[in-house]
């Protein structure tokens, strides 16, 4: 298992646990720090594993959440277009 932090400057972000396979990369966990959440860092955290893995598919788990939450519907229409964002290599499983 290999651990990635993430940065803007100096300030800690959130952070990264994977695990590197042949044929993939498996994102085991990924936490953003609460007060920099909706901001849109976990999409460019996703994008900075596909930067540092660009031969590899990126494979994580998503658990669905409750849909009455203020930012339900956004996080709804990202996950959507997240093959507009990241166009190859990231697979997602939605678990409800």
């Amino acid at each position: 298992m290999t651990g990635l932090a993430f940065y803007e400057e100096d300030q800690f972000i959130g952070f990264a646990l994977v695990v590197l396979y042949s044929a993939f990369v498996y994102l085991y966990y990924l936490a953003i720090d609460p007060d920099k959440r909706s901001s849109g860092y976990g999409a460019k955290a996703l994008k900075a594993l596909e930067d540092e893995y660009p031969d590899s598919a990126i494979v994580f788990e998503m658990e669905a959440e409750d849909p009455d939450r203020p930012n339900a519907k956004q996080e709804y229409v990202s996950i959507c277009e997240m093959d507009l964002i990241f166009p190859a290599g990231i697979f997602i499983t939605i678990k409800y």
